[in-house]
């Protein structure tokens, strides 16, 4: 029997998100507080929401060996943030690529991510 992932940042609070690439090898998992990134086969791990000072977090998306986490707060303040991540992230963080960043001062509610 091969061995489960065991997670090595502690989330905050019971995580309600969780989405995995093509391959279900590196997901993303989340709670409005937490998203952690893991690679399931590497072990590795890497606390999102410390990174790229994410907080908030309303939906997450793969698409196109992308990963898409929306959130409502940046550095704290309040806006409408969509953050754009490689699936194959561990070794290679670097500037964050944000699809859309509006400071808008407005709380987004209920929100979701779909592709058509």
């Amino acid at each position: 029997m091969e061995p489960f992932y065991e997670f090595n940042n502690k989330m905050a609070a019971q995580p309600d998100m969780l989405v995995f690439s093509a391959d279900q090898n590196v997901g993303i998992i989340a709670s409005t507080d937490d998203v952690l990134w893991f690679d399931i086969q590497s072990q590795n791990e890497v606390d999102i929401d410390d990174v790229y000072q994410l907080g908030d977090i309303k939906s997450l998306l793969y698409y196109d060996e992308k990963f898409y986490v929306l959130a409502n707060k940046y550095q704290r303040k309040l806006g409408y943030f969509l953050l754009e991540i490689d699936t194959m992230l561990y070794g290679n963080i670097k500037k964050p690529k944000y699809v859309i960043k509006w400071e808008n001062k407005l709380a987004i509610g209920d929100a979701g991510l779909d592709l058509i």
